[in-house]
C-alpha cells in the first residue's frame, strides 16, 4: 500500500479489515441491503441521498422505517434523513410528503438548499433546471456501525434497472461515526421538515435565502465547519500520520480515506486527490474510470493524457443516459454528453494517446447507467489495489457545485481485490469502444447549431 501512502497527507486514514467490505453488484441486491439494514438497526439509521422516490419500492422502504421506529424493543433507535431541498420538494407527491407522517422527536428529515439560488432567480427558475445551481448529492446509507456508500439514489430505477456502484462496510464503528457526523453536520445547515408541512431554518447558520449578506455568512460558516472533515486529526499513527484503527491490527489490510468535494464552498479535497491519482499512473499500470455523465474537467483530461499508463474510460451510451427519451428541453441532454465524448476522443488523437487511452459506452438493453468510480491496477497486477467509490460523477458540476463524498479504498485483501475486479469487468463488458471516425460519420451523433450552443453554455453546470 506504499504506492498510495501519500493519501494520508490529504485525509485521515481508517485501517480496517477487507473482510468487512462487500461489493454489491446489482440494484436488486442494493435494495435488499437497504431493507435488511432498516430491519436490523438497533441504535441509528442515517441516510443521505439526493431524493426519495414515491413509487411502490420507495413506499415499502418508508414502511420499513415506520415499523422499525415503532418497535418497542428498540427504544434507542433514531433516524436522520438528509435530502436535497430542490429535489425533495419537487412535484406532488414528493420526498417530503412520503416522510412527513414519520417525523417526530426520534425521526428527523432535513433538506439542504444551496445558497446559490435565492430571490428572484429562485422564483423564476424552472424546477428541473434550478438544480444546476447546486445540490446535496452525497449517498450514504448507514445502520448502526455499518453503511453503504454509493452513487445511487433512493428511487425505483436505482432498485431495478439503473446500474450504479454500491460498497458495504460492516462493523466499522469509527468510520461509521465519521459518516454520521458528516451527515448530521450538513443537516445542521439544512432546513428541518416538520409534520405540519413547514420547514425550520438551519440551526448552524442564518437562513441563506433571506438576503445576499445571509448567503455570504452561510457560506463562510459552512466552509469553516466542513474544513474540519478534510484535515487529518491529531491522533498519532506509527508513521506520524493521523489514523483510526478498526479491529485487530493483524486484520487491517485495507485503508479507507474519506474525500469531500464541496466546490461552491472552496472545499476541493476529492478533486485534488482524484487528479493526482489520474496523473501518477505509471507506464505498466492500468486505470479504469466510469461516469454515467461523462464531462471531465480539463485538469482531469490533462492528467490522463500526460501520464504514461493504460486508461479505459466508460461513459453512458445515449440510450443508457438517464435523460434518454425525456420530453421538452431535457430530451437534448444526451446530445451534450455525445459531444463531450467526441471532444475527448479528439483530445486523445491530438496528444497521440490512441494506444493507451480508450473510451467506451455502456449499453445494456432496457437499462440506464449511473455508475462512477476508479479502479487502479499496479504494474504486473491482475487485480486492483485501489478504488474510488461514492457520489461524484467527475464532471464540472461535481467539482464546483454539488456536495459530494467519495472513499478512496486501498487494499491488500485478496478477496476484496477480486470482488472489485469482478465489478469492473462486469461494467466494462457492457461497453463498446468508440472511435472518432465512426462518431463523425454517425448522423445521430451530430449536433445542430442550437444544441452546440446549449452544450457550450451548460458545460460548467453538468
Amino acid at each position: 500500500m506504499q504506492r498510495f501512502s501519500w493519501l494520508a497527507a490529504f485525509s485521515k486514514p481508517y485501517f480496517i479489515s477487507g473482510n468487512n467490505v462487500e461489493v454489491i453488484y446489482s440494484p436488486e441486491k442494493f435494495y435488499d441491503a437497504l431493507q435488511t439494514g432498516i430491519r436490523g438497526a438497533q441504535r441509528r439509521i442515517v441516510m443521505s441521498s439526493l431524493y426519495l422516490g414515491t413509487d411502490k419500492l420507495e413506499t415499502q422502504l418508508v414502511e420499513g422505517l415506520r415499523s422499525s421506529m415503532a418497535d418497542v424493543s428498540r427504544p434507542e433507535l433514531r433516524t436522520t434523513i438528509l435530502l436535497d431541498h430542490l429535489r425533495g420538494f419537487r412535484g406532488s407527491p414528493n420526498s417530503y410528503t412520503l416522510l412527513k407522517d414519520l417525523i417526530d422527536s426520534k425521526f428527523g428529515a432535513y433538506f439542504y438548499h444551496t445558497p446559490n439560488l435565492r430571490g428572484l432567480l429562485r422564483r423564476v427558475a424552472p424546477s428541473r433546471f434550478n438544480e444546476v445551481m447546486g445540490l446535496q448529492h452525497m449517498k450514504i446509507y448507514l445502520f448502526d456501525d455499518s453503511f453503504i456508500i454509493s452513487g445511487a439514489n433512493l428511487s425505483r430505477d436505482y432498485f431495478a434497472n439503473r446500474q450504479d456502484r454500491y460498497m458495504k462496510f460492516s462493523n466499522c464503528p469509527q468510520l461509521a461515526d465519521f459518516m454520521v457526523t458528516l451527515v448530521e453536520t450538513v443537516s445542521s445547515f439544512s432546513f428541518k421538515a416538520t409534520a405540519n408541512g413547514s420547514t425550520e431554518s438551519p440551526v448552524a447558520a442564518k437562513n441563506p435565502l433571506t438576503s445576499k449578506r445571509a448567503s455570504k455568512t452561510f457560506r463562510t460558516t459552512f466552509k469553516n465547519v466542513m474544513a474540519e472533515f478534510t484535515s487529518p486529526s491529531d491522533s498519532p499513527s506509527i508513521e506520524g500520520v493521523p489514523s483510526a484503527h478498526e479491529g485487530e491490527s493483524g486484520d487491517q489490510d485495507t485503508v479507507v480515506y474519506p474525500l469531500l468535494q464541496m466546490g461552491q464552498y472552496g472545499i476541493s479535497q476529492d478533486a485534488i486527490v482524484t487528479q493526482r491519482i489520474l496523473a501518477q499512473l505509471g507506464k505498466e499500470e492500468k486505470l479504469f474510470l466510469t461516469s454515467g455523465y461523462f464531462n471531465l474537467p480539463p485538469e482531469y483530461i490533462h492528467a490522463i493524457l500526460s501520464s504514461e499508463g493504460q486508461y479505459s474510460v466508460l461513459g453512458a451510451s445515449p440510450q443508457a443516459n438517464g435523460f434518454y427519451g425525456a420530453k421538452g428541453v431535457a430530451k437534448h441532454v444526451p446530445s451534450m454528453y455525445i459531444h463531450f465524448a467526441q471532444e475527448f476522443l479528439e483530445s486523445i488523437i491530438k496528444h497521440g494517446c490512441e494506444g493507451r487511452v480508450k473510451y467506451s459506452e455502456y449499453f445494456r438493453n432496457g437499462w440506464t447507467f449511473h455508475g462512477k468510480g476508479v479502479w487502479y491496477y499496479l504494474a504486473k497486477e491482475n487485480l486492483p489495489s485501489l478504488t474510488l467509490v461514492g457520489s461524484s460523477n467527475y464532471g464540472h458540476r461535481s467539482l464546483t457545485r454539488d456536495l459530494e463524498v467519495q472513499l478512496a479504498v486501498v487494499t491488500e485483501n485478496a478477496g476484496l481485490r477480486y470482488a472489485l475486479h469482478k465489478e469492473q469487468e462486469a461494467l466494462f463488458q457492457c461497453g463498446k469502444e468508440l472511435h472518432l471516425d465512426g462518431v463523425r460519420q454517425d448522423p445521430s451523433r451530430q449536433l445542430n447549431s442550437l444544441q452546440w450552443v446549449a452544450t457550450q453554455l451548460l458545460r460548467p453546470h453538468v
